[in-house]
C-alpha cells in the first residue's frame, strides 16, 4: 500500500503534519481544535457522516457491480470521500434551496476537480515539486472568498 502513495499525496501529508505540530504547539489553537473535535463528535454530525458512507458504499458497490469502480480505486475513493465528499456533503446539507446548492455545487467541484485533477494525475511530480504544488494549491483554496451568510444562517 505504501508504493501506492504518490509524491503529491506524501508533500501534502507533510504539509498537513507541519500545519498540525504549528497548531498544536499553541495553547489557543490547541483548545480550539479540541473544540472542533468535540464539534465533530457530535451525534447529528456522526450520523449524517454515516448515512454519507452508507450512501458512498452504495454507490461504489453498484460501480463495482457493472465493471466500473475496482480495488485499485480504493485509495482515490477514501481521498475523494474524505476530503471532497464531506464538503460537497455539508454545503448542500446546510443550504436553504438543496436543488439550487446541489447544482452549484458539482458545477464548482467538476470545475475545479477537473482540471486539477487532470494535471496532478497525467504527470508524476518530483517530491519537491509536488511539495510546493501542495502549498500553493492550499494557498490558492485558502485565499477563495467564503460565501455570504443568508440571514437565516447568521446569529
Amino acid at each position: 500500500m505504501i508504493e501506492a502513495i504518490s509524491n503529491r499525496e506524501t508533500a501534502t501529508g507533510v504539509w498537513i503534519l507541519i500545519g498540525l505540530a504549528f497548531g498544536l504547539s499553541h495553547k489557543g489553537i490547541r483548545r480550539s481544535l479540541v473544540g472542533l473535535l468535540r464539534a465533530f463528535l457530535a451525534d447529528k454530525i456522526l450520523k449524517f457522516m454515516g448515512v454519507m458512507l452508507l450512501y458512498s458504499a452504495g454507490v461504489v458497490g453498484i460501480l463495482a457491480a457493472v465493471g466500473f469502480w475496482g480495488i485499485a480505486l480504493l485509495k482515490d475513493t477514501i481521498f475523494w470521500f474524505v476530503f471532497s465528499g464531506f464538503a460537497l456533503a455539508f454545503r448542500v446539507a446546510m443550504a436553504n434551496d438543496t436543488g439550487l446548492a446541489l447544482r452549484e455545487a458539482l458545477k464548482d467541484a467538476l470545475r475545479i476537480v477537473v482540471v486539477l485533477e487532470f494535471l496532478t494525475n497525467a504527470y508524476t511530480l518530483s517530491l519537491v515539486v509536488s511539495w510546493f504544488w501542495s502549498l500553493g494549491l492550499c494557498s490558492l483554496h485558502c485565499s477563495m472568498p467564503l460565501p455570504a451568510r443568508s440571514r437565516s444562517t447568521r446569529r
